[in-house]
């Protein structure tokens, strides 16, 4: 099983397996990296959303993490992106198909968290 946490300068670190590894080596040793923590309930992305960690999203996102995964409260990273503020790791995430319209499991979608930057983007967007 997989446990994600933040580990203040060293960034994500992960149990997998019973033992704490960097992100690098969970990435390395093909870990299921959509895995739900049974501790907190979300991914080792969404913790890394979560912490700003823009290095360790590009990674798990380079390594295949699905942004669009919910945590056992429904959210996705994208939801997890919106309600920090961070409009770089939103980019990032939309970039690479993450979905604004995903449900949580109180029926809000990270759209519905901040329609301005949504609009805002859309129309900087050229048609």
């Amino acid at each position: 099983m997989l446990n994600a946490y933040f580990n203040g300068q060293q960034g994500i670190k992960v149990r997998y397996l019973g033992e704490f590894r960097d992100l690098s080596e969970l990435i390395a040793a093909k870990a299921d990296l959509d895995a739900l923590s049974e501790r907190s309930g979300s991914t080792a992305l969404i913790a890394a959303v979560y912490h700003g960690q823009q290095e360790a999203v590009q990674a798990l996102i380079k390594a295949g993490a699905n942004p669009n995964t919910q945590s056992r409260g429904g959210e996705t990273a994208l939801h997890v992106a919106v309600h920090v503020r961070n409009e770089k790791i939103i980019t990032f995430l939309l970039e690479h198909e993450a979905i604004p319209e995903i449900k949580d499991n109180h029926g809000i979608t990270a759209r519905q968290l901040a329609p301005e930057f949504f609009n805002q983007h859309a129309a900087a967007r050229p048609k």
